[in-house]
């Protein structure tokens, strides 16, 4: 198992490290344009600006080819084979065409494809992926007045590497809301007898005002004192409790 580390950080901090993080693994996913928009957002650069560049290091790092035909810019434009003109030092025609062809084999397909998340290309920028993810989802969160959206920061991060997610202290994907005992006499008797068709039809007659989320679970905690158990309580687990 990996061995942690604690460390303490604001949220203007983790939402540094999330920006760099994104920027990590768009760069190595192919989408250089999205990198520069989350590197960039206070400069003034042009769509066409923006497409020049990304085009540009697709083709130094994944082997975009230029279309067959454009001019190379090694070719002196006065190497255009007219009879007064001085060749000399200008490529043959082999050479022009071999000069045209792209100088590695493309990575991508089209122009504006990408590698997913979890492709072997992506090296450590799938671990970025997964730290942004987790990270992304606790700010979205907390600033959600502790409850979770439908935005895709709030989806959290899926699994595609060895190492696993970032811990962080105190935050969950569920809360737990916990029953009166008179409440809690209702229901606990059909959880004991195995009779969830009962216990969920006592718990519907409730009509518990509980958030809705991606799943609600009937649980139960032994109350205690000093060691001995006083009563058993009934409780609800909510994961990714929502506001409608």
């Amino acid at each position: 198992m990996s061995n942690f580390t604690k460390i303490s950080l604001t949220d203007a901090h983790i939402g540094v490290i999330i920006n760099a993080l994104e920027i990590l693994s768009r760069l190595r996913s192919g989408q250089v344009g999205i990198a520069m928009d989350a590197a960039y957002r206070d400069k003034d650069i042009s769509w066409d600006e923006r497409d020049e560049i990304e085009t540009k290091v697709r083709e130094i790092v994944f082997g975009q080819p230029k279309p067959y035909g454009q001019p190379s810019p090694y070719i002196k434009s006065s190497c255009c084979g007219d009879d007064d003109d001085d060749d000399s030092g200008c490529p043959t025609l082999k050479e022009r065409l071999e000069g045209e062809k792209p100088a590695k084999k493309a990575e991508f397909n089209h122009p504006h494809s990408y590698y997913g998340f979890n492709h072997p290309e992506m090296k450590d920028g799938i671990l970025a992926y997964e730290v942004q993810k987790t990270l992304e989802e606790y700010l979205a969160v907390k600033n959600n007045d502790g409850v979770w959206g439908s935005g895709c920061n709030f989806h959290g991060p899926l699994k595609a590497t060895k190492e696993p997610f970032p811990i962080i202290e105190g935050f969950t994907d569920y809360k737990d809301f916990p029953l009166t005992r008179a409440q809690t006499k209702k229901i606990l008797p059909h959880y004991h007898n195995n009779d969830y068709k009962k216990m969920w039809k006592a718990y519907d007659a409730l009509k518990l005002d509980l958030p809705k989320g991606d799943k609600s679970q009937i649980m139960t905690h032994i109350v205690t004192d000093k060691g001995s158990k006083i009563c058993e309580r009934v409780f609800v687990r909510i994961t990714k409790p929502r506001k409608d």
